[in-house]
């Protein structure tokens, strides 16, 4: 990484500080971009993730959960992840065995685990074809005959996280309104 990336980085969390005015918030969500970020390049360069990672991600994530800095409790945030990573750990010994070598790596089920401590066991399918779709349009960009998918899962993450959060604050206004016309 140079000077560029890291003043980017820099820039972008101070302004997250600016706006959000809360130091622990701030920081959990700046170690959380960093962290998507890193797993993201590393995969894409070098298709490889490492569990660490993936672990300190899962368990930022539950801090987040504790702190109710997500809309997830604890046990939801478990609940969570331990589905996101049986589904993952399902597809990737189905196309193992449908197609004969690793279709799906190791890392991305261990990649879910952590992405499934900040979303709902409902947002899964969404969560889930948004990242094909985000990777079937990559591929038809780059016709590189394969591509890492750790990007497209962090990428849909933040997509997915920014569609529940509109969702949460409609629903909170539609409650507001509602409860001044009665």
């Amino acid at each position: 990484m140079c000077i560029r990336e890291v003043l980017g980085f820099g820039l972008c969390f101070a302004a997250l500080y600016y706006f959000l005015q809360d130091e622990l918030f701030t920081l959990w969500l700046a170690i959380t971009l960093s962290l998507i970020f890193v797993i993201s390049w590393l995969d894409w360069h070098y298709q490889l993730i490492s569990p660490t990672p993936c672990l300190f991600l899962f368990f930022l994530g539950l801090f987040g959960a504790h702190q109710e800095f997500s809309i997830l409790t604890i046990s939801q945030s478990l609940e969570s992840a331990v589905s996101f990573f049986s589904v993952f750990y399902i597809i990737y010994h189905l196309s193992k065995w449908f197609y004969n070598k690793e279709a799906l790596g190791r890392g991305d089920y261990w990649l879910a685990l952590g992405i499934g401590a900040y979303l709902t066991i409902e947002h899964l399918p969404l969560f889930l074809f948004i990242a094909c779709l985000l990777g079937i349009m990559a591929y038809w960009i780059s016709r590189k005959p394969v591509l890492p998918f750790a990007p497209f899962l962090c990428l849909s993450l933040i997509i997915t996280s920014a569609i529940n959060y509109k969702c949460n604050i409609l629903a909170t206004l539609k409650s507001i309104m509602f409860k001044e016309w009665m």
